[in-house]
């Protein structure tokens, strides 16, 4: 079986990330180039728009086709260098108008127009590879537009039980299928792609409630009808505040649902012909034992600190 490059996917993201800049710079007036440059930099925690994508909580976007390709026995590394390339530029385009759905923006609004680009740039890798009439375009545009409706759906909804949000949480990432449908074609359809796909709607389920649980309070303070505080306001007692709620057994029942839904992942992917997929999967349990032991220490202290704002505040 042939195998990914050891430092796949760091070194095609920082090369992606590099032509985009570069991009950048010889389509728009330097200003505007400058100006997306800093917002691509702001969204990383180190010094380099691309550690932003290399960070263990960053779904798998970049591994899932190149998981496909190694496992059909095919790896073309131009090919898995543009899917990054791709990906990122697609990325920052969705990036850019969540930010602003969600209220998130600072710069975001001012630069809405030039999500363009990162579309374009998105696109055009997919129209090197794919003729105009390719049963691959049906797919990409089912996909593409699926997760931007998902978006507009998820502003749009006050309450959400567990159909909505796994519908919602799988249409929202269902633009990460479009490199995995594209790496089904490429390599001559020799993947089970139905299983690639129903493993990736499970693992976006899993990191989109992982995201909710760990920006529960910022959602909250802005009103979000995520899935953990629509349950959050159908658990909590009669009198009691989301905050106490949270504190008292909301984060733990959480941390519970994703070692559950983590423990049916490791089993879909046992299906899979990619023993990465285990290891990857073995690595983000950890990642979850990691914030358990590190959050649910203080829980006591905001125990405490939340009946005091719920007797502040009248509940």
């Amino acid at each position: 079986m042939v195998s990914m490059t050891k430092d796949f996917p760091h070194g095609e993201v920082c090369s992606a990330v590099a032509a985009i800049s570069q991009k950048l710079r010889g389509v728009c007036r330097p200003g505007i180039a400058q100006e997306i440059e800093r917002w691509m930099s702001s969204l990383s925690p180190t010094d380099h728009p691309s550690g932003y994508f290399t960070q263990q909580a960053m779904f798998p976007m970049f591994l899932l086709p190149a998981w496909m390709a190694t496992s059909s026995g095919g790896w073309d590394g131009q090919f898995q260098s543009d899917l990054v390339y791709s990906t990122v530029n697609g990325y920052y385009f969705i990036r850019l108008l969540d930010n602003v759905m969600d209220g998130h923006f600072t710069v975001e609004r001012e630069l809405l127009p030039m999500s363009a680009f990162f579309h374009s740039e998105f696109q055009s890798v997919y129209q090197r590879y794919f003729a105009a009439a390719h049963p691959f375009w049906p797919s990409f545009h089912s996909l593409w537009i699926g997760s931007a409706e998902a978006v507009v759906r998820e502003a749009a909804l006050q309450d959400m039980n567990f159909a909505g949000f796994r519908e919602v949480a799988v249409a929202k990432l269902c633009a990460s299928k479009i490199p995995l449908a594209a790496a089904h074609s490429y390599y001559g359809e020799r993947s089970e792609l139905a299983l690639w796909l129903q493993f990736s709607d499970k693992l976006a389920q899993w990191w989109q409630f992982l995201d909710d649980l760990m920006d529960w309070h910022t959602d909250h303070l802005r009103g979000a009808a995520t899935y953990f505080l629509c349950e959050a306001r159908r658990r909590k007692r009669t009198a009691e505040s989301v905050h106490r709620w949270v504190v008292r057994e909301g984060f733990q029942w959480g941390l519970d649902t994703l070692t559950e839904w983590m423990w049916e992942l490791q089993t879909r992917a046992s299906s899979l012909p990619c023993s990465e997929i285990g290891v990857f999967l073995g690595e983000r349990a950890a990642m979850l034992k990691a914030i358990a032991a590190e959050t649910m220490p203080g829980m006591q202290g905001l125990e405490h600190l939340a009946l005091a704002m719920d007797a502040n505040a009248g509940g």
